[in-house]
This record gives structure tokens, C-alpha cells and sequence, in this order.
């Protein structure tokens, strides 16, 4: 395991699996994370079968609801995907065993990069500057959200960091982060 600290800033090289663990309960204000999708970037992520995700996913989040503090908020960056012209039920399977599990489901925001107009919908833009990694997104996304549900001093956790984009704007805006 490799930790590197930054001020307020630690970026842990070690899967949040094993080693969230070490974070003291009810410590954290706000995970934000896009967990990687499923079947998707296989050899970034190793890509995880829909039929698996959820199964796969729940331990995690026993881990997160641990750390989280009563008052905190999960945020989960996450697609569904087409089978055969047939969306799958893994997000939703997903949402309804959280539930199960404890978790509050209270907003479902729609990240679209192109136009429509609900109220619901984030308009940002997908281009972003670390073109180096295979889902990165803008900073502008977790800068919205990370100022709506956090205060300065506040702990934000990502457990799939992938390029840093929610410890860098965390640390941007003053905010305590962690990143798996």
C-alpha cells in the first residue's frame, strides 16, 4: 500500500475494499464516486459482468454507510447499460438492495452531455484536461456537488479515485479528501 499525503489531501494506492477499514466510523461528510461501470474499461478496471455488479458493489458499501457520519451523503456516478437493445437492471437492483440495506435513495440527478431541460439535469461539459485517463470527468461536476453537500473543513472520500478530479477539487475548494 502506498499513501501520499498533501496537506489535506491522502491518496491511498490500495483498494478501498481492504483498506477503508482504517477509517474511523463516522468520520466522513460526503463520498462522491464513479465506481467503474459495468463491462466497461476492461483493462483499466477489469470490467465487472452486470450480472455480478451487485453482489460486487454491496460490501463496499457496508464500508461506506460505516464511515459515513449520520448527517453525510453517498453520491454514486454510475450508467446503466444495454444488453441485446435492452437496458439492465444492475443500477436498479443496485439502488433497491442500498435500500435494503439502510440507504436513503432521495435525488437522482441526470448528468447529460448534450441538450434537454428537465430540472433534474446537470448541464456540463464532458471535456475535462487529464486526457490521460479513460473516464475522467469535469471538475465542474464534483465541484457542484461538493459545495452542496459539504462546508470547509468538511472530509470527502473517493474510493475509486481513478485521476484525482474529487481530491483536487476538494482540495480546491478547502475541503478534507481521501482517495482509494
Amino acid at each position: 500500500m502506498e499513501i501520499s499525503l498533501y496537506s489535506n489531501t491522502c491518496l491511498i494506492n490500495a483498494d478501498c475494499n481492504k483498506y477503508m477499514q482504517y477509517m474511523p466510523d463516522q468520520s466522513i461528510d460526503l463520498i462522491i464516486t464513479s465506481s467503474p461501470y459495468a463491462d466497461q474499461r476492461e483493462k483499466t478496471y477489469g470490467g465487472i459482468s452486470p450480472d455480478k455488479y451487485v453482489e460486487w458493489f454491496i460490501p463496499i458499501t457496508k464500508e461506506f454507510k460505516r464511515i459515513l457520519k449520520p448527517s453525510g451523503t453517498f453520491i454514486l456516478n454510475i450508467k446503466e447499460k444495454a444488453i441485446n437493445g435492452e437496458r439492465h437492471t444492475y443500477v436498479l437492483e443496485l439502488i433497491l438492495n442500498m435500500r435494503m440495506n439502510g440507504w436513503l435513495w432521495t435525488e437522482e440527478f441526470i448528468w447529460h452531455k448534450k441538450k434537454v431541460y428537465p430540472d433534474n439535469v446537470l448541464y456540463l461539459a464532458t471535456e475535462c484536461s487529464n486526457r490521460n485517463h479513460s473516464a475522467s470527468f469535469p471538475e465542474t461536476l464534483p465541484e457542484w456537488l461538493i459545495k452542496l453537500f459539504t462546508d470547509p473543513g468538511d472530509w470527502v472520500v473517493d474510493p475509486f479515485l481513478g485521476s484525482g478530479t474529487i481530491c483536487a477539487v476538494a482540495r480546491k475548494l478547502k475541503r478534507n479528501s481521501v482517495g482509494y
